[in-house]
């Protein structure tokens, strides 16, 4: 597991990896929640109030740590906060996206009906 100062460059490698570069504004939200809250393990342990308490920048970081496997939110973060999680896995595993999606049209699922399985699978897998 990485220390709580690796988590930020694995962060921005990640974001360069899928062509965005990483800004500091972006930045900001995984550093804060570095230097706030720590290790994914103590997100997930503090209160539903606390968690969707923090600014966007640092939502958006933990969305890529949800995406990433690295957090395990609970049901309760999903229903409330509704984070993108499809877009944001879509964007860091682009090929098992694109073989979800082709697998989906091959079998005639309509368009939205394979957004909508894949946004679900996103935010079910553990």
């Amino acid at each position: 597991m990485a220390t709580r100062w690796t988590w930020s460059p694995l962060y921005e490698n990640d974001l360069w990896d899928i062509g965005q570069a990483p800004e500091q504004t972006v930045l900001w939200g995984a550093r804060w929640f570095l230097v706030h809250v720590g290790e994914p393990q103590a997100f997930a342990a503090l209160p539903l109030d606390e968690q969707l308490a923090v600014r966007n920048s640092v939502h958006r970081f933990i969305a890529w740590l949800i995406a990433t496997r690295r957090l395990q939110p609970s049901a309760d973060y999903l229903v409330v906060r509704r984070p993108r999680l499809g877009i944001s896995l879509s964007r860091h595993s682009p090929v098992f996206h694109a073989l979800f999606i082709n697998t989906a049209a091959t079998l005639e699922f309509p368009v939205k009906t394979a957004q909508a399985q894949w946004a679900a699978l996103a935010r079910s897998a553990p």
